[in-house]
Parts: C-alpha cells; structure tokens; sequence
C-alpha cells in the first residue's frame, strides 16, 4: 500500500510539475482561478509527504515544498514561453504546504492516539 501512495505521490507531483511549467496556459485543469489550482496542489503534496514519511521532521517536508514552489515561479519567470514569476503564487505554495502538514499531523496524532 506504501509503495502505491509513493507512486501517486510522485506522479502527482509530475502532474503538478507539467502543468506549472507547460508554456500552453490552455492544458491547466480545473479551477480559472490561480490561486486555487497552487492552493490545491501544494496541500495536497504537503498532505501526502507528512502521511508517507511520518518520521521525518516536519520541517524537511516545508522546506522542501517551499523550495519546490519557489523553482516553479522561477523557472515560470525565466522560461519566456508565456508564464510569469507571481511572489502570490509563492505565498500560496507556503500557506498551502503548511495547512497540509498541520491536517496530516492532526491526522497522525489521532491515529496514534486510537491505536493505543
């Protein structure tokens, strides 16, 4: 089972990767608001990264998703294909990854607790 929650895991951040780096704005899914589409992608990342790798200290999986969103809006600025570095996007990504570590902690906290 940890083994599959890795594999989507990873293909979901390929997902994330291809649609945030892709020049064509046309191929992003779902909402038309920005904001959202990071909102959900980062909390759903963050969510998946604390509840597969639950030992790790919390802070390597912030760090490293807020090093994630900050390379996407870096290479968005660099890229010259039609994207643009927005800091928004990156204030989101942190929000986003922090609300997703804290509802997974809650979530191994109340796991721990039932199993004891």
């Amino acid at each position: 089972m940890r083994l599959l929650l890795q594999v989507l895991y990873f293909s979901l951040l390929g997902v994330i990767l291809f649609l945030a780096l892709s020049p064509d704005v046309s191929v992003m899914a779902g909402s038309e608001n920005d904001k959202v589409n990071h909102f959900a992608a980062f909390i759903t990342l963050a969510l998946f990264a604390r509840l597969l790798w639950p030992r790790t200290h919390i802070l390597l999986p912030f760090l490293w998703l807020t090093a994630l969103g900050a390379g996407i809006e870096i290479l968005q600025g660099v890229m010259g294909l039609g994207r643009e570095a927005d800091f928004k996007d990156l204030a989101v990504n942190v929000a986003a990854t922090a609300a997703g570590l804290m509802l997974a902690q809650g979530l191994l906290v109340t796991w721990k607790q039932q199993m004891e």
